[in-house]
C-alpha cells in the first residue's frame, strides 16, 4: 500500500509539474504571499462567503442572503472540524466516511488556494461567482456523505 500511496504521490507531482512548465501569472492577478501577509481577514471572509455560496443563493441577495451564506460557510467549516475528528479518531475503520471527510477537504483547501489568489484582485464577493459555487455544492455533498455514513450505534439483539 505504501509503495502505491508513494508511486501515485509522484505521478500527481510529476503531471502537475508538466503542467504548470513554463507557467506565467497574468498581471492582473493577485499574489498569493501579498494577499495573505496584507489581507489574511478579507481571505478568511473569502474562504467562508465561497463555502457558504449555495446557501446564499438560495436565500437571494442583501443582507439576509449575505448573513445564511456567512452562517452556512461557518457551518460547513465546524462539520468538517467535527468531521476530522471523528476520521482521525477511527484510525481507518470507515472508509466511506474517511473518503467523504477527504473529499470535503478537498474542496476546503480548493476554496484556501482560490481565496489566496484572487481576494486582493477581484474582492471577497468575487467569493460568490458561480464557478466557484459549483465547488461549495460538491463540498456539502461530501459532508452530507460524511454524516450519512456514521456508524450505526443500534443494538442488535
Amino acid at each position: 500500500l505504501l509503495r502505491a500511496v508513494a508511486g501515485f504521490s509522484a505521478l500527481a507531482l510529476a503531471t502537475i509539474a508538466a503542467y504548470l512548465h513554463g507557467y506565467r501569472t497574468p498581471a492582473e492577478h493577485g499574489s498569493i504571499v501579498v494577499d495573505l501577509q496584507t489581507h489574511l481577514v478579507d481571505t478568511m471572509q473569502f474562504v467562508i462567503l465561497l463555502l457558504g455560496a449555495p446557501f446564499r443563493w438560495l436565500a437571494g441577495s442583501g443582507r439576509f442572503g449575505d448573513a445564511v451564506g456567512v452562517a452556512a460557510g461557518c457551518a460547513y467549516l465546524a462539520l468538517w472540524l467535527g468531521a476530522a475528528i471523528t476520521v482521525l479518531r477511527a484510525r481507518g475503520r470507515h472508509a466511506a466516511q474517511a473518503a467523504a471527510w477527504m473529499f470535503a477537504t478537498y474542496v476546503l483547501a480548493t476554496a484556501s488556494i482560490t481565496a489566496a489568489g484572487r481576494t486582493l484582485a477581484f474582492g471577497v464577493e468575487s467569493a460568490l461567482w458561480s464557478r466557484y459555487t459549483t465547488a461549495a455544492v460538491w463540498g456539502w455533498a461530501a459532508l452530507g456523505l460524511w454524516v450519512k455514513a456514521q456508524p450505526s450505534k443500534k443494538v442488535n439483539w
